[in-house]
């Protein structure tokens, strides 16, 4: 398990939430007594995890939590850099869905996520 924002798990350290080439706006609430992270006027946000990035190797799934009033499509893209840093690929995940998500790792077109930097989402 890897948690980066959960009030039941302890939590990787994520560098932002909301990268500044982002097109949202992003506020911490509480809803049923749970924190939570609301995204309104959603374009696209990144969430970055340079400092300390992901190893999702051994990770079969991703799973998310999501909810709006009014969306019809909900967009994951998973970005790995490589050892090297060097860009080697993405994935867009179309999910058409209001509640939890879960995203098999393992059939996104080879890519092994071992070093996780950023998580886009639209």
């Amino acid at each position: 398990m890897i948690s980066l924002f959960s009030n039941a798990y302890t939590n990787v350290p994520v560098d932002t939430w909301h990268t500044s080439w982002s097109d949202a706006t992003l506020e911490d609430v509480q809803v049923a007594g749970n924190d939570t992270k609301k995204y309104t006027s959603l374009n696209f946000v990144g969430i970055e995890t340079v400092a300390s990035e992901i190893d999702a190797t051994n990770m079969d799934y991703l799973n998310i939590d999501v909810w709006s009033p009014n969306f019809t499509v909900f967009k994951v893209k998973l970005v790995d850099f490589g050892a090297n840093m060097v860009y080697d690929g993405r994935e867009w995940v179309t999910i058409r869905s209001t509640n939890s998500l879960s995203i098999i790792l393992h059939k996104t077109n080879g890519l092994h996520f071992t070093f996780l930097y950023q998580i886009l989402q639209t």
